[in-house]
């Protein structure tokens, strides 16, 4: 029941005529407990609301841990807030992201793994996030 798939675009979801879509490529998936459905829940209301209490808290429930001074000038809150441009890319009318540039994004995510500043569950959040902002975008 509170399972998601960590890879949702269209080539991991098969269609046949008459028959209900397949999805396949379980390779990144996970069970969302209550540990994470709840902060997440409390970031996205955070980001609606802009309220930056509510957004902080459940980032750092999700296992967000700042980057160190030497790879990163931001303050915590700062890095916090370039976690939801990862999460929710703003398109531009021109359909260019705003904000975030792709380089960027890769950059910040490599940071967030190689320096262990982001739990396993945040590191999901933050993919899946990613791909269903740019799906609605």
């Amino acid at each position: 029941d509170r399972f998601a798939h960590g890879d949702p675009h269209p080539a991991n979801i098969l269609y046949r005529t008459g028959h209900p879509p397949v999805i396949i490529d379980f390779g990144l998936c996970m069970e969302l407990r209550d540990e994470v459905i709840h902060p997440w829940c409390q970031v996205v209301y955070g980001m609606s609301q802009l309220d930056h209490d509510a957004l902080f808290s459940g980032f750092r429930c999700l296992g967000f841990r700042p980057l160190p001074p030497h790879v990163s000038d931001k303050s915590e809150e700062g890095q916090m807030i370039d976690l939801c441009q990862l999460m929710f890319p703003r398109q531009d009318p021109g359909n260019r992201t705003a904000g975030f540039e792709d380089v960027d994004r890769r950059k910040l995510m490599r940071r967030l793994h190689e320096h262990g500043t982001a739990s396993p569950d945040l590191l999901f959040v933050l993919r899946i996030s990613n791909y269903l902002g740019n799906l609605c975008a």
